[in-house]
């Protein structure tokens, strides 16, 4: 699937999510102890579907691998 381009705003909100979330995926957590919690949210109308749409997707590409969209080279 293609996306568009995001508008400069929401590029930079998904640049921060993703900063985010390889910071937390590079923390030492006891076991049982939870991460960090993205919350995106705004007004009606204001892209947040089309902007947790595209980040979705960038990080399928980033870190399931997945070529075909079959899951069988996920990493877990």
């Amino acid at each position: 699937m293609t996306f568009r381009e995001l508008p400069p705003e929401q590029a930079a909100a998904e640049r921060t999510v993703i900063d985010v979330l390889h910071a937390a995926l590079e923390e030492d957590l006891e076991p049982g102890a939870y991460g960090r919690l993205v919350l995106v949210q705004g007004a009606v109308g204001t892209g947040k579907t089309a902007l947790v749409s595209h980040l979705f997707n960038e990080l399928a590409t980033q870190f399931a691998q997945v070529p075909d969209g079959s899951g069988a080279d996920a990493v877990h």
